[in-house]
């Protein structure tokens, strides 16, 4: 004769249709539910914060400015203030003039003879040769575009910013130089020259 499985109380409610106990075990689970969400807040959480995350990027972005600051250089950052201000447009010249000056290893632009522009070195004398060979190139590229004008701008202050990094030359006479080679090219000026220059062609370089 088979045997009649026990029925309790619970099960009969149920199958009455009221709603499922909960029983033991069931109500332990949740409780330990309930213990761990509160013991680990969600990522998602308004009170979560990522600090290990942004601790990280903040020492990134200073140690990428502290390496910046290891290229700096006092005169050069005078000049680019000084070119920056009298000649209009010219934050991106300076910027790869910069670049090329404290980047590059080419031995060419450490050459004795291109720092000095083909001179003793005297200040004077490079702001002289630098507004001559400007006389000259245009000379020999009359009507010579602005890109063409604006290129061979970005080669002298090459140059230039060279001599000044290598204390050929002083930023201020360097900038001097810079915004009357702008003048000269037909550049927009953010200032105007505050003294005319005057340049004599066709002398002999040796006198005897």
């Amino acid at each position: 004769r088979a045997s009649i499985p026990d029925i309790d109380d619970d099960s009969i409610d149920y199958m009455h249709g009221m709603e499922t106990p909960v029983h033991h075990n069931e109500h332990v689970n949740m409780m330990f539910t309930n213990d761990t969400l509160d013991s680990n807040p969600s990522l998602v959480s308004p009170g979560y914060s990522m600090s290990s995350d942004s601790d990280e990027e903040n020492d990134s972005t200073h140690n990428l400015a502290d390496e910046f600051d290891e290229y700096k250089d006092k005169n050069l950052e005078e000049m680019r203030t000084k070119v920056e201000g009298t000649v209009t447009n010219s934050d991106d010249m300076m910027s790869q003039a910069l670049t090329r000056a404290l980047m590059d290893d080419d031995d060419s632009v450490k050459d004795p003879n291109e720092l000095t522009w083909g001179g003793s070195g005297d200040s004077t004398e490079i702001e002289a040769s630098v507004l001559c060979e400007m006389n000259d190139w245009l000379k020999k590229r009359e009507g010579a575009s602005l890109d063409q004008r604006r290129e061979f701008m970005q080669e002298t202050l090459n140059r230039m910013v060279a001599s000044v990094r290598y204390g050929i030359i002083q930023p201020e006479d360097a900038s001097r130089t810079i915004h009357g080679c702008a003048a000269m090219l037909g550049l927009q000026l953010a200032e105007d020259i505050p003294e005319t220059a005057l340049i004599v062609t066709g002398m002999r370089k040796m006198v005897k």
